[in-house]
């Protein structure tokens, strides 16, 4: 995708994992988002097309962001906005790869626990 203006870029993402932290006791708290790395990112609206599918495979609660190309982002699991975290990440990638170029992620907004 390559007709996006670079202004839109004005939010802060945050791409890493989710693990779970153990207390001096040796007890294990909830899962927490643990950032691996921070880009800048927009948001994204899906076309009708895409809401379409993503409602007939029963998907909701789903954002949609736009970032640069870079393909290391596909090794994360996780993706936080704000104080929302999402998993089930699907990048669509810019084919080109040019640098110049964009990249769309859809993430699943996480209800409990890390799932």
């Amino acid at each position: 995708m390559r007709r996006i203006n670079p202004s839109r870029l004005r939010l802060r993402l945050q791409f890493g994992h989710v693990e779970s932290k153990e207390t001096i006791n040796g007890i294990n708290t909830d899962k927490q988002f643990v950032c691996d790395v921070e880009v800048w990112g927009g948001m994204y609206t899906n076309s009708m097309t895409q809401t379409y599918v993503l409602m007939g495979q029963g998907v909701t609660d789903t954002k949609s962001f736009i970032v640069r190309h870079n393909s290391e982002l596909q090794k994360y699991t996780h993706l936080k906005y704000q104080d929302n975290v999402y998993t089930d990440l699907v990048f669509n990638e810019d084919p080109y790869g040019a640098h110049d170029s964009f990249d769309t992620v859809t993430g699943k907004l996480v209800t409990k626990r890390g799932r």
